[in-house]
C-alpha cells in the first residue's frame, strides 16, 4: 500500500461511525489523473483508497476522517453517506473488464476494511446504488457476484415474486422510494441483474429475471 495523504477531507459529522463501503469506478484514462483530480482542492472531490488496475492501492484519506466521493446521495434514509462510509475508487475506464490482479486485491482491501468497522457484508454497495439518479459506476461489468462468494456485498438467490411486490422489496433494501420505479429498477439491475445491460434489453423493467433476483432478498417474509 502507498500512503499518499490527500488535502480533500473533513471529520465525520454528528458522530457517526462507518457502516457502508461505497465502491466506485474512477473513469480515467489513468491513474495519475485519478491522483490529479483528487488531490485538486477545487474539485472538492477524494476518497480513502484508490485502486490501479495492477492491485497497487493508493491510501488517500485516513479511514477515521470523512473522505469526499459519495456526493448527493441517499440509503436508507441517510444522506450524509460521506460520514458513514469508506470510499473506494477503482481505476477503470467504465467501459472495460476489472482486470483478474485488480478484484484480487479490492477482495484483500475490502475483507480489512470490514473487519476493522465490523460492516455487514450486505453493506458494500456501489455508488449506482446510492446516487441512482447521478451514477453508474462502478457498472454492470463490475463483478458483483464474485466479491459476494468471498463475503464482500450480498448477491441473492433467485427465488420467485409477484410484481406487486417489487416496490415495497426495492424500499426495503435502501434504495430512495422518493423516486420513480423504473430508475429504483435500473439501479438494482445495475447491480444484480446486469445481463439486462448486455442484452439491452429490460432495462427499467420488472423482467422474470428482475423479480427472482429481488425476491432473493425475501427471507421468512422479511429482507435480508
Amino acid at each position: 500500500m502507498i500512503i499518499r495523504p490527500c488535502p480533500n477531507f473533513g471529520d465525520r459529522r454528528d458522530g457517526k461511525s462507518v457502516g457502508l463501503i461505497i465502491l466506485h469506478y474512477t473513469e480515467t484514462k489513468g491513474v495519475q489523473e485519478t491522483l490529479d483530480i483528487l488531490f485538486d482542492p477545487a474539485r472538492k472531490a477524494s476518497a480513502h483508497y484508490v485502486l490501479d488496475i495492477n492491485g497497487t492501492v493508493y491510501q488517500l484519506v485516513d479511514e477515521s476522517k470523512r473522505a469526499w466521493h459519495a456526493g448527493k446521495s441517499w440509503w436508507q434514509g441517510e444522506i450524509d453517506i460521506n460520514s458513514t462510509s469508506i470510499g473506494i475508487e477503482i481505476q477503470n475506464s467504465g467501459i472495460t473488464p476489472f482486470p483478474d490482479q485488480q478484484i484480487k486485491a479490492l477482495i484483500d482491501l475490502c475483507h480489512g476494511i470490514i473487519k476493522r468497522h465490523n460492516i455487514q457484508s450486505r453493506d458494500v454497495l456501489g455508488h449506482s446504488d446510492i446516487a441512482i439518479t447521478r451514477k453508474i459506476d462502478p457498472g454492470h461489468l463490475f463483478p458483483w457476484q464474485e466479491l459476494a462468494a468471498q463475503g464482500i456485498g450480498f448477491w441473492p438467490q433467485e427465488k420467485d415474486l409477484a410484481a406487486d411486490k417489487a416496490e415495497s422489496v426495492l424500499n426495503a433494501i435502501g434504495y430512495d422510494p422518493a423516486l420513480p420505479l423504473v430508475e429504483r429498477i435500473t439501479a438494482f439491475q445495475r447491480h444484480f441483474v446486469p445481463e439486462v445491460f448486455v442484452s439491452n434489453d429490460g432495462i427499467g423493467l420488472l423482467t422474470p429475471l428482475t423479480l427472482k433476483r429481488l425476491g432473493g432478498f425475501v427471507q421468512n417474509q422479511q429482507t435480508v
